[in-house]
């Protein structure tokens, strides 16, 4: 005969397997009324809840969520290591899902991880499924926002930067070598990371009363294709500029990829900063000028976090704003005459 399950409880119950879960743990989140209905149907099936449901009961599964868009990005991949690092050290297992900045798919995740039992999660989503969020929270799953600053409107525990700050590093480097058409190679309108690195980018303009030239912004996904082909309409719109700011750097590396396709020398013609400190950056000819993320410290202050919410140590919501770093290298032209930068 085969052996029930907690979907089997549900489905007769005309519950989701969630409730049944919440109901067997004894959560506070469910009403008298399904809470009776489902134990109703759990005597009548003299049904013995499995290992799963029992280690969620006690809070015992040791298994949390790493949710992120893009693990082929050496940024995320940085971040995932410094999770899986410190949680591997507690005793604690990471179950990573990729979502690849399909909404669809993330939230198709979302329901997975909250199927699967797990103690917490972190999450380093689009910020779209802020009511995805919501229900983590209500179903008494710790959560942990990751890169993805959404506390104005969540109340949630939170690990990031200051993105506006971290970009006026970038923009005013550029203005210091004497650069005043700069060009920004910005992420997805979407995320609160490119808005708070465009309103930097935007400050130190008019700090140094340089106009806001809207040509010069364009937007994509955090990749090297979308770097390579948003520099490459620049140029060819007639847009003039003498240096880009990139928002990432896999977008940074696109970008001077692209450049020197069109016979653009970098940086004696366009100079070119970035934004995180992978370890392509250095590697690359010319070597990147960045702003530094502590990548792997943004991954294991989340699961610390996490980890301290699972203790019952905090009560109150931490927002905890890692410091970032100007890197100068080769590719802003840090040790060109800047005398002459208008294009011919």
């Amino acid at each position: 005969m085969r052996r029930l399950t907690i979907k089997d409880v549900a489905e007769i119950a005309g519950v989701s397997t969630s409730t049944v879960s919440r109901v067997l743990s004894d959560s506070p989140l469910v009403s008298d009324d399904t809470r009776k209905k489902v134990l109703k149907v759990v005597r009548e099936l003299n049904f013995s809840p499995n290992v799963v449901a029992r280690a969620l009961k006690k809070r015992e599964s040791s298994t949390i969520g790493l949710l992120v868009p893009d693990i082929v990005n050496p940024y995320f991949a940085e971040i995932a290591r410094g999770v899986e690092d410190i949680a591997h050290k507690s005793g604690y297992s990471v179950v990573l899902c990729n979502y690849d900045a399909d909404t669809e798919k993330e939230k198709k995740y979302l329901q997975v991880l909250l199927q699967r039992q797990i103690d917490g999660l972190i999450y380093a989503g689009s910020g779209l499924l802020a009511g995805s969020i919501v229900n983590l929270l209500q179903a008494g799953i710790p959560t942990v926002l990751l890169d993805r600053d959404t506390s104005e409107i969540l109340d949630v525990d939170t690990v990031c930067i200051d993105d506006e700050s971290a970009a006026q590093l970038a923009v005013d480097h550029l203005i210091s070598l004497g650069h005043r058409e700069i060009a920004v190679l910005s992420g997805p309108e979407y995320l609160n990371s490119s808005r708070g690195r465009l309103a930097g980018y935007k400050l130190s303009l008019a700090r140094s009363a340089i106009d806001f030239k809207p040509e010069l912004v364009v937007s994509g996904p955090f990749t090297t294709e979308a770097g390579f082909e948003l520099v490459t309409k620049l140029v060819r719109s007639g847009a003039r500029f003498t240096a880009v700011f990139a928002m990432s750097d896999m977008m940074a590396i696109g970008a001077i990829k692209g450049l020197q396709r069109l016979n653009l020398r970098v940086p004696e013609d366009i100079a070119v900063v970035g934004f995180d400190n992978i370890k392509m950056s250095e590697l690359i000819t010319p070597e990147l000028t960045t702003v530094a993320q502590p990548m792997y410290e943004l991954g294991s202050q989340a699961f610390a976090i996490l980890k301290e919410r699972l203790d019952a140590r905090h009560s109150e919501r931490q927002r905890i704003v890692l410091k970032t770093r100007l890197i100068v290298r080769d590719s802003c032209g840090a040790n060109l005459r800047t005398d002459k930068l208008s294009l011919a």
